[in-house]
């Protein structure tokens, strides 16, 4: 899922810094967007069609402005006229500036948007990939198609992309503007539709959860139930992580500072490069509360939801590893955590582990890992009666160590939470895996 800020005022835009720090840190690339419009882009590209040494320093500049605010790569948008006799200097324009991006940012993107034609250069959205398209297609990335697409243009699309279907990013109007299923929270339909023939999409609009909101209706809420129909059909990022994967779900925004699972701050604070990993389910965040940071994750816990996806992952595993988990809740609760991972080496095998809440814990389950039970300072001098009650006290952060020696080399890929209980609303606060300690 690639990130493509679009703001159709100015001629290039660079993605804020905190959007840049946040996709980053999720393994996610983030486009700027060079864009021009009817008159006042047709009089722009006329300056450069005169001289073909202007073309390449608008090219040297816009790598230089990549590299220097360190996102990924650009979304071309010409919604312009182009003079068929140019035409072959904007073709020009879109080879080069990939080849030369593509030489000094790493992993970096060039993506043509679905508007201007060859070989008339009308500005003639197509709503598919075909041969009036096709030449920019080749010459970058990707295209990202026009909104107001059918099912035999998405056939088309996927004919003519040939081993490159992917490449073919699918519009979805989120305000709905002629597109498939009418766009807001049937945008799903939309989503359905492109994955039936295995292409990939491109969501515009998404601050439509908040720009169309009511005074009585809540931003959050709206959030939530917009990217959860969405899920089935998004792809789910992977965390490659070398040696320590940590994240508080911190979301960079929030009324509160928390430390250590004490508020310390009455203040709002809003910085999106303080982002920390977020998970690969959609929950709920809690404001109110938190381990550090600005809140915490919130599980909703149901006799039909039990199961919580928390992170796919790829962290790589010499000999052991370590698992912290902080969680709280208002009534007594149990849980496990299932850690898989695989084996690295000609005989690759795939291992799951249970780390359970609970402090005895069949000898045969712990073959392979030891649980630690950590507190808060104030604790520290209970005794051991003490800490046993701890174990079930309510409202208070429980964080716990697990330490995991597979005796091979490996990867941790995935860890999921399971439920005991039926019904609750569980806080996770922290959750890190720290390897080879």
């Amino acid at each position: 899922l690639y990130v493509v800020p679009i703001i159709p005022t100015h001629y290039i835009t660079i993605p804020p810094v905190g959007w840049i720090n946040a996709a980053h840190v999720h393994g996610v690339q983030i486009l700027g967007t060079l864009i021009t419009e009817w008159k006042d882009g047709e009089q722009l590209w006329q300056k450069l069609y005169e001289d073909e040494k202007k073309l390449d320093k608008v090219i040297d500049k816009l790598v230089e402005i990549c590299k220097h605010c360190q996102f990924d790569g650009y979304l071309i948008n010409i919604e312009n006229q182009v003079p068929p006799e140019h035409l072959e200097k904007v073709q020009y324009f879109v080879k080069k500036l990939t080849k030369q991006i593509h030489e000094q940012v790493d992993k970096s993107l060039i993506i043509w948007y679905d508007s201007v034609i060859s070989p008339s250069g009308e500005l003639k959205w197509q709503n598919e990939l075909n041969e009036s398209n096709k030449d920019f297609f080749k010459y970058s990335d990707g295209i990202f198609l026009n909104y107001n697409w059918t099912d035999e243009t998405l056939q088309k699309s996927l004919q003519n992309a040939g081993v490159r279907k992917h490449d073919v990013y699918v519009g979805v109007d989120v305000f709905g503007r002629g597109c498939f299923g009418g766009g807001g929270f049937n945008c799903d339909l939309a989503m359905e539709k492109v994955r039936k023939f295995d292409l990939s999409a491109a969501i515009f609009g998404h601050g439509w959860t908040h720009e169309t909101k009511q005074e009585t209706e809540s931003f959050h809420e709206r959030e939530l139930l917009f990217w959860s129909k969405l899920k089935p059909y998004l792809y789910t990022n992977v965390l490659v992580v070398d040696k320590t994967l940590n994240t508080t779900f911190n979301n960079g925004y929030g009324k509160f500072q928390y430390e250590n699972g004490r508020k310390v701050e009455n203040a709002v604070h809003y910085n999106l490069s303080k982002q920390s990993i977020q998970t690969n389910s959609t929950h709920e965040f809690e404001y109110e509360d938190g381990f550090n940071g600005t809140g915490c994750l919130k599980l909703k816990q149901s006799e039909q939801n039990k199961d919580h996806i928390l992170l796919l992952t790829h962290v790589k595993v010499q000999k052991e590893f370590k698992l912290t988990i902080a969680t709280k809740c208002s009534t007594t609760y149990d849980y496990s955590i299932s850690v898989l991972y695989e084996s690295e080496g000609p005989q690759e095998q795939k291992h799951k582990f249970i780390l359970k809440k609970e402090e005895k814990t069949n000898d045969n389950e712990l073959q392979d890992f030891s649980s630690t039970i950590i507190y808060e300072p104030e604790y520290s001098n209970a005794t051991h009666k003490q800490h046993k009650k701890l174990i079930w006290f309510k409202n208070t952060w429980d964080v716990r160590v697990f330490n995991i020696c597979p005796k091979y080399k490996g990867f941790v890929t995935q860890i999921r939470m399971t439920f005991a209980s039926e019904t609750l609303d569980l806080l996770l606060g922290e959750l890190k895996i720290v390897t080879d300690v």
